[in-house]
Order: structure tokens, then C-alpha cells, then sequence
């Protein structure tokens, strides 16, 4: 079990983690192997195979937008951070019931906002993910997800009271995919699909 970063000329800076070897896994060894991983599921296979672990699991990313700008005009002040992240992981395991997964996706935020003299500020926020997995345990499956939020504030600060603001969240998210039959889901309740792991 180990992590680590590689410099690579003309690509950037790459970061990985990986498990190899026949043993049961416990939970501080799979945050370990998981330092650096983006994907809130990345863990979810090395948990679901650990009692009966014999083979390796591999995760990588780049970050492929990393841009951070900070403007102060006097009168005014903002920002402006972008950042973007692809990612893939391959999972095999010999032990038991012999299991595979390889898993690609790309996470990506956008965060501005701007404050003015006169007590005025305003924030937001976009985010965007986008996943898909192939799997084989007592059959070939197919997953793949995507989700996308945006929210915002506007303020107001006034002398002696609360401050006066307006603020409100939006997202939508898609699923579908195989697993001994099609699925397909859409939903315009607000990202959702990234949270823990998946239950298909």
C-alpha cells in the first residue's frame, strides 16, 4: 500500500495510490491508499473486497484546470477559481469471488464572487462530475452518472442589523447504465449521485 505524486513533462503533476498484495484490508490502510483520490466512491471497491483481498487496485488523477484569480479594484474586490480533475482506477481481486472494476470520471468546480464598497457581495457556485464504471462479479455490469449544481448568494450588509441576502441552489443528475437489465434515472432535485457508494 502506498501513495505518491509524479511530475510529468508536458502532462503536469500526477497523484496515485495503490494496494498490492493477498491480505485482509482494514479501514486506515484503504484511507491510505485513498489519500489522494477525487471520486467520493473511490473507496467503495477495496471496502466491498477486503475480508478476502488477493490482488491489486490502482487510482490516479491529473488536474487538468487549476486556474485562481484574485482582482482588487479599490472599489471593488473578486475572484474567480476554477479547477478540474480527471481520474481512473482499476481494481482486481483473485480472492473468493473474483472481482474486477475499472472506473473513469471528471470533477470539475467553479467558484466566483465579487464584494464592492458599498456592502454588496455576491458568491457562486458551479460544480459538474461525470463518472463511468465497468464491473464483473457474477456478471458484467455497466454504470455510468453525471451530475451538475449552481448556487448563489447575494448580500447585502447594512449598519446595526443582519445582514439582508438572497440565496438559492439548483442541480440536476442523471444515472443509467446495466446490470443484468437497463436502468435509466433523471432528476431535477439536485446532485445526488456521488454521495457514498452506489448502490447497484
Amino acid at each position: 500500500i502506498n501513495t505518491g505524486k509524479l511530475f510529468v513533462n508536458g502532462y503536469g503533476l500526477f497523484k496515485v495510490g495503490f494496494v498490492l498484495g493477498g491480505y485482509p484490508l482494514t479501514d486506515q490502510m484503504i484511507t491510505k491508499a485513498c489519500t489522494y483520490a477525487v471520486n467520493p466512491a473511490a473507496s467503495c471497491w477495496l471496502q466491498a473486497n477486503k475480508t478476502n483481498f488477493k490482488g491489486f487496485w490502482f487510482c490516479g488523477n491529473n488536474q487538468i484546470v487549476n486556474e485562481h484569480y484574485d482582482f482588487d479594484a479599490i472599489i471593488a474586490k473578486a475572484y474567480l477559481h476554477a479547477d478540474a480533475v480527471v481520474e481512473a482506477s482499476l481494481g482486481v481481486n483473485f480472492g473468493g469471488a473474483k472481482s474486477f472494476e475499472m472506473n473513469i470520471g471528471a470533477f470539475g468546480t467553479v467558484d466566483a464572487g465579487m464584494s464592492a464598497i458599498t456592502g454588496t457581495y455576491i458568491e457562486g457556485h458551479l460544480g459538474a462530475n461525470a463518472m463511468a464504471k465497468i464491473a464483473y462479479k457474477n456478471g458484467l455490469t455497466f454504470d455510468a452518472k453525471g451530475d451538475f449544481s449552481c448556487e448563489y448568494k447575494i448580500c447585502q450588509t447594512l449598519p446595526f442589523v443582519d445582514d439582508v441576502c438572497y440565496e438559492d441552489k439548483k442541480g440536476c443528475s442523471i444515472n443509467f447504465g446495466y446490470d443484468s437489465s437497463t436502468y435509466f434515472s433523471f432528476s431535477l432535485e439536485g446532485p445526488g449521485t456521488f454521495q457514498g457508494c452506489p448502490t447497484k
